[in-house]
């Protein structure tokens, strides 16, 4: 919760239009319990999932969580006005992403960036990452959690963990050796990473 009232997330399968098979969503609440806006986002053919959320100490929201789809289709967000917007550049690294989003208080998105795992294609490697915690400090930065998991018939190809945010790379790991790995990343409360 926030001083603005209380927020919700979860998975969107009916009930409102989506974008693809599942949608997350994203929902704040006043003191009394009444809804005030709800986003929801997705992969048009795919699947998104929140796993948590979190505010800061300038009441920004941020959700964490892990989205798949066709190869080359774009996360999208479904903006209270109804309509779809996708986010440039942000299609998926590996088979399934983990995707740190930030919203003001009032619930205009301000940014989405996702972490995957590279190497897919070229090294025969099915990457998923998924985010399973995000937490803010007193200084606003921004800390998340979560493992990635991959399927290759040698665990000794090489992967990088590594974030996507406009459309460029930014490993974020050594190459990492093994199918399951942890990570704690930190950003700053631009979701610039540290």
């Amino acid at each position: 919760s926030s001083s603005s009232g209380l927020v919700e997330t979860g998975l969107l399968e009916t009930g409102r239009r989506q974008v693809g098979y599942n949608d997350a969503f994203l929902t704040q609440f006043d003191s009394d319990g009444n809804r005030l806006w709800t986003q929801s986002f997705g992969v048009q053919d795919g699947y998104a999932y929140l796993y948590g959320v979190s505010t800061d100490v300038g009441g920004k929201v941020y959700v964490l969580g892990s989205f798949s789809g066709p190869s080359g289709t774009l996360f999208r967000t479904l903006f209270k006005d109804g309509s779809f917007v996708e986010i440039a550049d942000q299609g998926l690294i590996g088979v399934m992403d983990a995707f740190l989003m930030s919203f003001t208080t009032s619930g205009d998105h301000l940014k989405t960036t996702n972490i995957g795992l590279a190497g897919g294609v070229d090294y025969d490697i099915f990457g998923n990452v998924y985010g399973l915690g995000v937490g803010t400090d007193s200084a606003g930065n921004v800390y998340i959690t979560g493992y990635s998991s991959r399927e290759t018939g040698n665990t000794d190809v090489m992967s990088q963990l590594g974030i996507l945010v406009d459309g460029v790379f930014t490993p974020i790991s050594d190459e990492v050796l093994g199918s399951n790995n942890a990570f704690v990343t930190k950003f700053d409360s631009d979701l610039t990473p540290q």
